[in-house]
Order: C-alpha cells, then sequence, then structure tokens
C-alpha cells in the first residue's frame, strides 16, 4: 500500500474514531464503572486465498438526536477482536460509563422509582479499507443499566429493536489475489508452397511507466499462449493475476477517481518473436490498460489502439512463408553400345602386330 492511500486511510480512520469513541476511550479513571459484553467473529473464506491474521474495531454509533458516547460517558476500553484464519472467534469489549455524567439531559432514562437508569447505542463493526475483506452490515443495541444504590452497571447486547441477544458479527475474506483476462486472435496465413502445421505464439506486456518497470507490480501472467493448426484464425485468453496489495503509485500505478482511491496501469501488448523457421512475424502492437477498485478488489481491463483512445482487439497476423526444396537434377550414364570394347580390341591387335614383325625383322638379321 503506497503512502498517499495509507495515510488518506488514517484520516478517515482518525475521524470515526474521534466521532464515535473520543479521548475517554483512552482515560484509566478510576472512578469509572466497568463490564465487559462478549462478541463472537465468523470469518469466512470465499476462494482458495486463506485470510491470515486480522485485527477488526467496533464503534458505538449514538441514534437520531441522541448525544454522542462520550457526552453521555460511555466508552469502549477495549473495541477490538483479532482473528486468523477462516473460523469463528470470541473476545469481551470492555465497557466503561463516567457516573458523574449519568444524568437525563445526556441521555440517560431513569425508571419509575430512578432506582436504574438506562442508555442505549448501537454497536457496529467499522468499515476500513482492508484489502480483499467483505464486511458485514451486523449491528446490535448496547444496552447499559446503571444502578445508583450499588454504583454498577450491566452491558448486555441486543438484536436491534428487541430484547433478542444477539453478538455475532460475519466478515468473508475474498482475498487479495484477483484474475482477469482477454481475448487475443491471432490470423495464420499461407505464403509459400507448404501448408503451415501446428504452432504457439506468445505474447509480451511491457509496462509503460518506468516506476513500474523497475518495481513489482503486482502484476503475473499466467497464460500467454495462442494455438494455431494450420491457416485460419484462431482465438485464446491472455489471463493474469493481481494481488491488491502491489497498487499503488509507488509501484508505477496512477491513482484516479473521487477521492484519488482508485489504480490504473498501462502496458504494451505485443508478439514475442521466437524466431521460428518459415515465419513471418505481427508487428502489431496495442495499449493494454488495467484499471483496478480496492473497495471492490475488482480489475477492468480494456485494450486501445497505441496511444490513442480508440478501442480495438487484440488481432496479430502471422504468415508462414515456407517453401518446398527445389528438385535437384538427376545425371544419367550413357548406355553401352560395344564401341568401345571394338576400339580396345583395336588397340590391342595392332600392338601385337607390330610386336610381330618386330620379331621378325629381328631373326632375317641373325641369319
Amino acid at each position: 500500500m503506497n503512502k498517499k492511500l495509507r495515510i488518506s486511510i488514517l484520516i478517515s480512520l482518525v475521524s470515526i474514531f474521534m466521532l464515535v469513541m473520543p479521548m475517554g476511550i483512552f482515560a484509566d479513571n478510576p472512578n469509572f464503572l466497568t463490564d465487559e459484553v462478549t462478541v463472537k467473529k465468523i470469518v469466512k473464506q470465499n476462494g482458495q486465498e486463506a485470510p491470515g491474521k486480522e485485527e477488526f474495531k467496533f464503534g458505538l454509533f449514538p441514534q437520531d438526536g441522541q448525544k454522542s458516547p462520550s457526552e453521555a460517558g460511555v466508552f469502549l476500553d477495549t473495541n477490538t477482536i483479532e482473528t486468523n484464519g477462516a473460523n469463528e472467534f470470541e473476545t469481551n469489549l470492555k465497557v466503561s460509563v463516567d457516573p458523574d455524567k449519568i444524568k437525563e439531559e445526556n441521555g440517560w432514562k431513569p425508571n419509575q422509582r430512578r432506582t436504574t437508569f438506562i442508555i442505549a447505542y448501537r454497536i457496529k463493526e467499522v468499515k476500513e479499507t482492508k484489502l480483499g475483506w467483505q464486511y458485514g452490515n451486523d449491528e446490535y443495541d448496547l444496552v447499559i443499566s446503571y444502578d445508583p444504590q450499588n454504583k454498577t452497571i450491566w452491558p448486555r447486547l441486543y438484536e436491534v429493536g428487541n430484547d433478542t441477544f444477539g453478538n455475532t458479527f460475519t466478515n468473508t475474506f475474498n482475498g487479495t489475489m484477483i484474475s482477469d483476462s482477454f481475448k487475443i486472435k491471432k490470423i495464420v496465413k499461407q505464403g509459400g508452397d507448404i501448408a503451415p502445421g501446428k504452432e504457439t505464439f506468445e505474447f509480451d506486456i511491457i509496462p509503460l511507466n518506468k516506476l513500474a518497470m523497475q518495481n513489482d507490480t503486482g502484476i503475473k501472467v499466467t497464460s500467454n499462449k495462442v494455438q494455431t493448426n494450420g491457416a485460419g484464425e484462431f482465438e485464446s485468453e491472455f489471463t493474469f493475476t493481481l494481488d491488491g496489495n502491489k497498487a499503488g503509485e509507488a509501484n508505477g500505478w496512477t491513482a484516479f477517481g473521487k477521492n484519488k482511491q482508485n489504480y490504473l496501469i498501462a502496458y504494451r501488448l505485443q508478439e514475442k518473436n521466437n524466431m521460428k523457421k518459415g515465419w513471418e512475424y505481427s508487428n502489431e502492437q496495442y495499449d493494454l490498460v488495467i484499471s483496478y477498485y480496492p473497495e471492490e478488489n475488482s480489475t477492468f481491463t480494456r485494450i486501445y489502439e497505441v496511444g490513442t483512445d480508440a478501442s480495438a482487439n487484440a488481432t496479430f497476423e502471422n504468415t508462414y512463408k515456407m517453401m518446398k526444396e527445389p528438385v535437384k537434377p538427376v545425371v544419367k550414364e550413357n548406355p553401352k553400345t560395344g564401341d568401345t570394347n571394338s576400339f580396345i580390341d583395336l588397340i590391342s591387335l595392332s600392338i601385337i602386330g607390330i610386336a610381330g614383325l618386330f620379331m621378325a625383322r629381328n631373326l632375317r638379321k641373325d641369319s
């Protein structure tokens, strides 16, 4: 969570805190009367991501025309419950009352004999902006009775508007990790003699903000491939997850909205050139804008033509240009006709004849 968001949340919490539990909650006054009420917290898990350790707060809220709790001298000295995982948890909230403020003008109502005084406030969970949590709407009447004779108080919790006991608050953890997707279309064309076969193409998203390139934006790609088979049109889902805890200006997101409570981030979507033989890859690029809404823990994804606000469909066209191997000419041998053998025989006979004449000539000389 970035610094500005933390400051904004802190200011909001302080405002609520001052409204429903002002100043006196911290007073450890020995003259205050104290007692406890038990509250139960049910934590549910919605999805695969389990909740971890968490702390939830409760506050006292005046009804129409009623004095504030501090004016009536009513305080919650203990106003939190700690949880860990999906389960049921219980705690005791410490209630304190300043006896000097137990007066009718402060909202306390006496019975007919004025032997007891009573006051009631609505107790609710303080809904903070805890990421991934869905708060329940449970609320109860905290009724406090005061016995002047014994100088004691007796706090009880009832369902709103009746005398049925109730004290259970339910919250659901939806998780901080959410997923989203968009469609990618791949057009495959045949530009050579050979038809394309089965192929897999991949896509990248590149942050357009320098901070986003340097830091962890919380965006993780889970599927970025389109599989094709031959020439034609093919579609697939590009999917990603977002860890909402990482969405903030410190990580390259841009705040927007009335109170700058929402965030967006921009990426360049393009095809990854894997240099596969015979393929001409697409040069198409698009602007991918992801908006994140922390209050709902949801995303909204849009695709635009680069540098414009014109919506687009992510379409990439590749051409397979593989050609057939040229046919090599076959060299044929001349058929044997017998002429060569006759020529050799003729030469042999000539040599033999010459040798015979040479020998005959030598014999005549000797005789």
